[in-house]
């Protein structure tokens, strides 16, 4: 008997994942239903290279300046507080 992703209907039965419901899943299904969400808010689950950075995950090179969108350069930003209780937070370039 072979399995079928649930959301695409691949047939997934030498590799897939179960989800969180008990289904079976293709890789690129689980990630788009089940991952956490890159905190830039792009909408794309977490897999692979992560950058944690404010206390937030990002998906490799979606961690970019609020202001010019450029890429850090060597890791390296500023904190920005736009709030006294600070829970808004955002990175600007060095």
């Amino acid at each position: 008997e072979c399995f079928k992703c649930r959301r695409c209907s691949r047939d997934v039965t030498s590799r897939y994942v179960e989800g969180a419901d008990g289904a079976p899943y293709c890789r690129g299904c689980h990630v788009k239903i089940f991952a956490p969400r890159c905190a830039c808010g792009c909408g794309e689950g977490l897999e692979g290279g992560v950058t944690s950075a404010l206390g937030r995950k990002f998906i490799e090179g979606h961690f970019r300046c609020t202001d010019c969108d450029g890429e850090f350069r060597r890791g390296k930003f500023n904190r920005v507080r736009d709030s006294e209780d600070g829970k808004d937070e955002r990175a600007v370039c060095d």
